[in-house]
This record gives structure tokens, C-alpha cells and sequence, in this order.
């Protein structure tokens, strides 16, 4: 059999070298090890001393002393031919359609190439299988309606991939980014310059409200992310990554991690949060002072917009904006 995929890079049992992609192979059929076709046939049987297929010495037939014992070695010749034909397939077992070797009778996929031996399992597995009708899912329209610029993204993450939606979720976007700007757009017949600015004072601090609620609530529904993985879970659906840098160009960039962090974070793991993100903390906290400020600006008006307020609202965003591009630097070149 050829080697797949799964197997190319991986050593040779016997001669220790890598089997690269396509090369002739045999698995054992005792300890299931990957050995070059050559080195098999060159060594006899599997190099593992404990594996029952491991190759054993041939002993020389012992001479005979007299005729009389000359059938008795003919015997033992015959024997000793029939033993090294070892037993015959068994017949609850059929080659494999692949790689040619035996696998249960009925058998779905195949234990040693890991392919499906049925044509209709080989469609339904294949990557990226996209549907070229596929509807927009529900995570796609709270983009397009509460977040147009967000769904825009995911649009253009999805083209990325090879995904049908990404045309549509980016024109649903872009109509709902146009559609928002009309509605913004002040009434002629409003003449009261003040009541505008209340207006947009009011409306530009319950979106930052609604945001910050979402980032502070949301990685408590979320399953933190596994040891050694890159994406949080909510429910069995794993999250897939919305970092563009990342999709793009697989690399990641002063924000990435602050997800994994923040649930983390929620869940009570606390060295996972600093592991994920240095400064995953103290954003978050940051993040949810602003639930309380922003809720008191959003009853008081824009008169309630104090210089301390003010002070706490934005000093601090530049220092964060610093350090984040900081962390990612010591990270990327520094400590990666």
C-alpha cells in the first residue's frame, strides 16, 4: 500500500527514516507499526523483538545418519515448509479496497489506511464539503443586524474559505451598514440642536453599553479552550477563529487570545486567562467598569460626562493600545 496523509512523516520501524507521502508501505499486522515495503521484505518480518510477526532465524535441516531417518528429515522438511506458510486468511476477513490489507468482512473504514471502504462514507467525509445553497445561520444574522461591520468580516473570512455564503452575508451586510446610516441621519424638521446631540449621546452609549455587556456576559455561556487548542466552545460547536490575521494569514495579532482569556477568566482559571493573554485580565475588568459608567451616563445625559468620568473612559485607552502592541512584539520576537 501507498502511504497516506496520515502516515508520511512519520519513522520507519526499522530503518528509523521518515516515510514520506506515497511511498510503498506495510503495516504490521501484529503491533500495527509503519515500515518501508523494502525494509520489510529485507528484515524478514517486524523489528520489534515483543510483536509476533517479528522475523525468527531459519534453522538448518539437521542431517540424516541412516536411510531409516531419511523419511523422518523429509518429514521435518514438510513441516517446516507448512509452518512457514502460516496460517490462511481468515474467512470473516476481506483485502481492503486501498491498501489491500485484511479487514472485517462488513467493515466501514479500514484500521490500517483509515479510509472508508464505501463510496457514499467517502463523500459524506470530505473537507470543506460546502453546500452552494446553504441558508445563513443564526450566528450570521445577529452579525448582519446588530453588528453589520462584524458580519462584513465574517463575510470576508468566509470567501477565505471557500464558503458559498460569503457573497451574501457581505451584501446583507453592506445594505444593513447603509440602511443604519439613513436612520442616523437627522430629521429636517428637528430644529433643536440640543435634543440632537442628547439623542446621539444617548444612542452612541447603549451601543458601547450593549458591547460591553456582551463581552462581559458571553465567555460565560463558552466552554473554556482545551489544552493545547485555539478556540472556545459554546455548547458542541466549537468557535471558530474571527480574527482575520489569523485566517488569512495565520498569524496572530495584539488582540488574538483575548477570548480564550476572558472565558478563562469566567470560568475561575486564572493562570489559563494569563497563559491565553497577558492582559486578558485587566480588560476584562476594564470592559465591565464600563457597564455601571456607561448606564449612569446613559440616565444623566451628556451633563453626567464629568472630567473624572471622562479621565476613566478614555485615559486609559491609549496605555492599553500600547501595551497590546507591546505583548504582541515581546511575543512574536521575543518570547514566542
Amino acid at each position: 500500500m501507498k502511504a497516506n496523509k496520515k502516515v508520511a512523516g512519520q519513522p520507519c520501524a526499522i530503518c528509523a527514516r521518515p516515510v514520506a507521502l506515497g511511498d510503498q508501505i506495510h503495516n504490521c499486522p501484529s503491533c500495527h507499526s509503519i515500515n518501508h515495503d523494502a525494509c520489510w521484505k529485507q528484515s524478514g518480518g517486524c523489528a520489534s523483538l515483543s510483536c509476533s510477526a517479528v522475523a525468527k532465524p531459519q534453522r538448518p535441516a539437521p542431517a540424516s545418519i541412516s536411510g531409516g531417518m531419511g523419511g523422518m528429515a523429509g518429514m521435518d522438511d514438510m513441516g517446516g515448509s507448512m509452518a512457514s506458510l502460516g496460517p490462511g486468511p481468515s474467512q470473516g476477513s476481506i483485502p481492503c479496497r486501498w491498501c489491500k490489507e485484511p479487514i472485517m468482512r462488513g467493515a466501514r473504514k479500514c484500521k490500517h489506511c483509515n479510509e472508508f471502504q464505501r463510496d457514499e462514507d467517502r463523500e459524506t467525509q470530505k473537507p470543506n464539503a460546502w453546500v452552494e445553497d446553504e441558508p445563513l445561520s443564526t450566528t450570521d444574522w445577529i452579525g448582519v443586524l446588530c453588528c453589520p461591520l462584524i458580519g462584513f468580516v465574517q463575510g470576508l473570512i468566509y470567501a477565505a474559505q471557500g464558503n458559498p455564503k460569503a457573497k451574501r452575508l457581505m451584501l446583507y451586510s453592506a445594505i444593513s451598514m447603509v440602511f443604519g446610516a439613513i436612520i442616523r441621519v437627522p430629521v429636517a424638521e428637528d430644529n433643536n440642536i440640543a435634543a440632537q446631540r442628547c439623542r446621539q449621546f444617548r444612542t452612541n452609549q447603549l451601543i458601547q453599553l450593549f458591547f460591553a455587556t456582551l463581552m462581559v456576559t458571553l465567555p460565560f455561556f463558552l466552554a473554556p479552550a482545551y489544552p493545547g487548542e485555539d478556540r472556545v466552545a459554546l455548547g458542541s460547536w466549537r468557535v471558530p477563529p474571527v480574527c482575520p490575521h489569523r485566517v488569512l494569514y495565520d498569524g496572530s495579532c495584539p488582540g488574538c487570545g483575548l477570548i480564550r482569556s476572558f472565558t478563562a477568566l469566567a470560568h475561575g482559571q486564572f493562570g489559563a486567562s494569563f497563559s491565553h493573554h497577558r492582559l486578558g485580565i485587566p480588560l476584562f475588568l476594564l470592559v465591565a467598569l464600563q457597564i455601571p459608567l456607561r448606564l449612569y451616563l446613559l440616565k444623566r445625559g451628556p451633563d453626567g460626562m464629568s472630567p473624572t468620568i471622562f479621565k476613566i473612559l478614555y485615559r486609559p485607552v491609549p496605555i492599553l493600545v500600547a501595551l497590546l502592541i507591546i505583548n504582541w512584539l515581546i511575543g512574536e520576537f521575543i518570547c514566542p
